[in-house]
């Protein structure tokens, strides 16, 4: 299996790992006999509420996949790595610095970069403030 997969097939058994803990409740009151009456039930949810269980088990996969400590510390390392090799506007970079700095740091999780940018957009952690060597 190649990586991309590897990281997809983690991504995806973290995500379904959170519907079983986060909403155990909810699919233990799910009476069903079929495979049909189990979609029946799905596709009788209200939109803004599936949407709801589906963004709370994404986060869910993020934050045990990527923890917030980790996640500072190896963002740390790709900033120094980065200033090292003359790189010093991150306000100024666009999308692109912030793709490049997630990629290198999405390899340590075994996670695609897609979920790197998204935990540092929530986290506020990007663009990187430097105080005393180390982000807030």
């Amino acid at each position: 299996m190649n990586e991309r997969a590897q990281n997809r097939l983690r991504f995806s058994l973290a995500h379904e790992i959170g519907h079983f803990i986060l909403h155990s409740d909810i699919f233990k009151t799910i009476g069903y006999a079929s495979v049909d009456e189990w979609m029946n039930f799905f596709q009788k949810i209200p939109d803004d509420q599936y949407t709801w269980i589906e963004q709370h088990a994404y986060e869910f996969a993020g934050r045990l996949l990527v923890p917030l400590d980790k996640l500072k510390d190896k963002l740390n390392d790709a900033i120094a790595m980065a200033e090292n090799a003359g790189f010093d506007s991150w306000d100024s970079s666009g999308d692109s610095t912030r793709g490049f700095i997630s990629h290198a740091i999405s390899r340590f999780f075994g996670v695609s970069q897609q979920v790197i940018e998204k935990r540092l957009m929530r986290e506020n952690l990007w663009p990187p403030e430097r105080r005393s060597g180390d982000i807030v």
